[in-house]
């Protein structure tokens, strides 16, 4: 058994300065506060004092590539989601136009089976449609003429073509808009 060292009363509340490093808690456990914040002063245009003002114009460099390289992955990504937006648009503009190409169509195979039962109802071949009347709208196709349909089409061409054109003119000023920004 071995004795208990008595300590004196000035020895027991002496603070001891010496520690062991399992008694420092100082270190956080988060990585985040393991560096602190390096403020960039005035972006570049000032500096600290009592630190060399070449070793902080080499940091300042850094920091502009970086923020450099930051802004242009953003404008990279702004311009990739404007081109994602642009082609859906495009997409639904297609889808559109399909469907009323499709509708269009139907209506003319309507037409024309329309126009093929008058003419059958006119000349008695059908047994349905024996002694009905032309409408005033199936003798207007009956009565189209080859010229009167190309018409048609060239005008649904131009329109086509100032659609187009008019898309053109927002792209541009799109462009233009964000040229300004």
């Amino acid at each position: 058994p071995q004795k208990k060292k008595v300590l004196k009363p000035s020895e027991k509340f002496r603070f001891s300065f010496a520690w062991e490093l399992g008694d420092d808690t100082s270190r956080d456990s988060n990585p985040l506060y393991d560096e602190p914040y390096q403020a960039q002063l005035l972006f570049g245009r000032g500096f600290r004092a009592g630190i060399d003002s070449r070793a902080q114009i080499e940091k300042q460099i850094d920091y502009e590539e970086v923020v450099q390289d930051h802004k242009k992955e953003a404008e990279a990504a702004l311009k990739e989601e404007m081109r994602q937006k642009e082609r859906e648009e495009e997409r639904q503009k297609e889808i559109e136009r399909r469907r009323r190409e499709h509708n269009r169509r139907l209506e003319d195979a309507r037409k024309r089976k329309a126009a093929e039962k008058e003419r059958k109802a006119q000349q008695g071949d059908d047994e349905d449609t024996k002694g009905e009347p032309a409408t005033k709208k199936t003798r207007h196709y009956d009565q189209d003429t080859a010229r009167e349909r190309e018409e048609r089409q060239r005008a649904r061409d131009r329109e086509r073509d100032r659609e187009r054109a008019r898309e053109r003119e927002k792209e541009r000023e799109r462009d233009r808009a964000r040229q300004r920004r």
